[in-house]
């Protein structure tokens, strides 16, 4: 009976740590599992709990804007996302992919297994179409 219980829970909270191991970014369409459509508090669904903490992100320098990060403890899987407005309904501006990796490899990659050559920005303007610092 506890066997059962077991494999229960783990085929409840199977989409939800597959949608967190996912490290594609598909230009126009997704950065792992966080869309367009993507809120904040989807975040606590998306990936592992203490792995998004909110904080503020140094776009230039003296310039702080409050950002969510996910992974921050490991730079070559931190994502760094600021947001198009403030409130509940906000949705991702911009996700800085791979935030703070100085060297080694970013575990994100492009569809097509593209990695970016370090840090990465992928900017969510109207088309959602840009990702920058990843070669063709």
């Amino acid at each position: 009976m506890l066997t059962v219980l077991i494999v229960l829970v783990a085929q409840a909270f199977q989409p939800v740590f597959a949608a967190a191991n996912d490290w594609t970014l598909v230009p126009g369409v997704r950065v792992g599992p966080i869309t367009a459509a993507t809120v904040r508090d989807d975040l606590a669904r998306l990936f592992p709990s203490g792995a998004v903490e909110d904080d503020e992100i140094e776009l230039d320098e003296g310039m702080l804007q409050p950002a969510t990060f996910v992974y921050r403890k490991d730079p070559s899987q931190t994502l760094a996302i600021s947001w198009n407005g403030k409130g509940p309904q906000a949705r991702p501006k911009q996700i800085f992919v791979c935030h703070g990796l100085r060297r080694g490899p970013c575990r994100w990659r492009a569809a097509g297994g593209r990695s970016p050559p370090g840090a990465a920005t992928v900017s969510f303007d109207a088309a959602w179409r840009s990702i920058s610092a990843i070669p063709e």
